[in-house]
């Protein structure tokens, strides 16, 4: 899978978040094993503005535009910015991320599997 993405990768898509879709974008930093998820929407009133009160986000999923479902897992936020009346922008630090092609994916798993390379190294 990460053959397939790219060392800074940016990955455009709507993801469902607190009962609304938003327009973000998944950035990779695969040397510095960074995700972070960045959405944004538009605000119509100061209180639609003040009613998503956001810390942390255990699952948010999405569909990316090139066609592949994401979730995302144990979000936290690092960036609420509102610039009221036009938009809102959040931005989350993801834990891990898992790629499937279900469209609604099952968010709870009783296995992981992991290859690792070179690991008596």
């Amino acid at each position: 899978m990460w053959d397939d993405i790219k060392q800074e990768g940016h990955y455009i898509g709507q993801f469902s978040f607190l009962g609304e879709t938003m327009e973000g974008e998944i950035v990779f930093y695969r040397e510095r094993g960074l995700i972070l998820l960045k959405l944004s929407r538009e605000v119509k009133d100061y209180y639609q503005a003040l009613s998503m009160r956001v810390s942390k986000q255990e699952v948010i999923s999405g569909k990316l535009n090139i066609g592949w479902t994401v979730t995302l897992y144990h979000n936290r936020c690092i960036k609420n910015f509102t610039r009221i009346p036009s938009y809102q922008q959040i931005e989350f630090s993801c834990e891990y991320v898992i790629f499937h092609n279900q469209d609604d994916p099952c968010r709870k798993f009783n296995q992981l599997s992991c290859v690792v390379e070179n690991a008596l190294e």
